[in-house]
């Protein structure tokens, strides 16, 4: 996997918990990316 931008925060897993957490860090700005297999 290759990302192609800055980011802040790498969340590994798309579960609640995962999503929850990209979620508010979005709401915060934070530049975040979320990986699922």
């Amino acid at each position: 996997v290759v990302i192609d931008k800055k980011t802040q925060v790498l969340i590994v897993g798309a579960g609640p918990t995962g999503l929850a957490a990209a979620n508010l860090l979005g709401l915060a700005n934070v530049n975040t990316v979320v990986l699922e297999k």
